[in-house]
């Protein structure tokens, strides 16, 4: 089964899940980010109704009451969640004319407002692939929080308008003493901060 990895920001749509009994055996593909994330695919069993277990028809009763009764609905959108949960999650909100938020939004509204005031730049990963010449890094190690961008999208890959590793600039901003890229040809520290500039 063909299936798209949302354990980091890479966005994988290539792993290739096994399964056997109801169950995920093994995520060709994937990096570790990306097993931990898909798992065995199993979910919790358990169902609690005012803390205690339930049949699933209570728990649904009991929500559809609660839901029915409410002046100001607010659906609550949690992390990890595939599109469908959010599909079905906005059409209860719709019907019920309540508010949708989520967890990323005391995280993200900043942005999300300073964006739709001024605009920004952005690319899809994409047009990283194809196109990008130059890539910065500023404060992020890829090989641990996406392992599988390098491969993927830049600098290994050729693009549609650029070459591989040998047409690409990489610049890596790190943190304190963190040195994300032991491959620079030329490193400079200032104010606590290293650039590591690599032409590869």
């Amino acid at each position: 089964m063909l299936a798209t990895c949302l354990g980091c920001g890479c966005v994988c749509d290539d792993i290739q899940l096994h399964v056997e009994g109801n169950r995920i055996v093994d995520a060709h593909n994937a990096c570790p980010l990306g097993a931990r994330w898909f798992g065995d695919g199993g979910t919790p069993s358990r169902i609690l109704v005012r803390g205690r277990d339930a049949s699933l028809d209570e728990a649904l009763t009991g929500a559809a009451e609660l839901m029915k009764g409410a002046s100001r609905p607010l659906v609550f959108l949690a992390p990890d969640i595939s599109c469908e949960a959010q599909r079905s999650a906005i059409a209860i909100a719709d019907a019920l004319r309540g508010t949708v938020d989520s967890v990323t939004s005391a995280t993200a509204i900043a942005t999300l407002l300073a964006a739709q005031e001024g605009g920004r730049a952005s690319a899809t990963l994409g047009e990283i692939r194809n196109r990008a010449d130059v890539v910065v890094f500023w404060g992020v190690d890829p090989s641990r929080r996406y392992p599988r961008f390098w491969s993927r999208y830049a600098p290994e890959p050729t693009g549609v308008h650029v070459g591989g590793r040998l047409s690409r600039t990489i610049v890596a901003v790190d943190v304190g003493s963190a040195d994300s890229f032991q491959i620079a040809q030329l490193i400079k520290s200032h104010g606590g901060r290293r650039a590591s500039i690599s032409s590869l």
